[in-house]
C-alpha cells in the first residue's frame, strides 16, 4: 500500500496547488487552457467549479493518505473523480 500513500500524497499535492491557484486567480490560468470569460458570474464559476472541486479533492486525498485505514477512500475518490473526467472527455471528442 505504500504505492497507494505516494499516489494519493502526489495528486493530493497537485490538486491542491492547482486548486488553489485556480481559486485565487482564475483568469490567467483559464487564458493558458483557451477559456474565454465574458462575465463576472463566469469568474465565479471558474473558482467554484474549477478550484473549489479541485482544492476540495486535494484536500481530501491528503486527509486520507495521513491514515492507512483511508487508504480505500482515497484510491476510490481518484479512480471515481478522474474516471468521470476521462469519461466526459472521451464524449466531448
Amino acid at each position: 500500500m505504500r504505492f497507494g500513500l505516494i499516489l494519493r500524497l502526489f495528486v493530493g499535492l497537485s490538486l491542491t496547488v492547482f486548486g488553489g491557484a485556480f481559486a485565487l486567480s482564475p483568469l490567467p490560468l483559464a487564458e493558458k487552457s483557451a477559456i474565454v470569460v465574458t462575465a463576472a458570474s463566469g469568474i465565479t464559476q471558474l473558482r467554484a467549479a474549477t478550484g473549489g472541486l479541485q482544492l476540495g479533492l486535494g484536500l481530501f486525498l491528503l486527509w486520507s493518505a495521513l491514515q492507512p485505514s483511508r487508504v480505500r477512500q482515497g484510491l476510490v475518490a481518484q479512480a471515481f473523480g478522474f474516471g468521470v473526467v476521462a469519461i466526459v472527455r472521451v464524449l466531448g471528442m
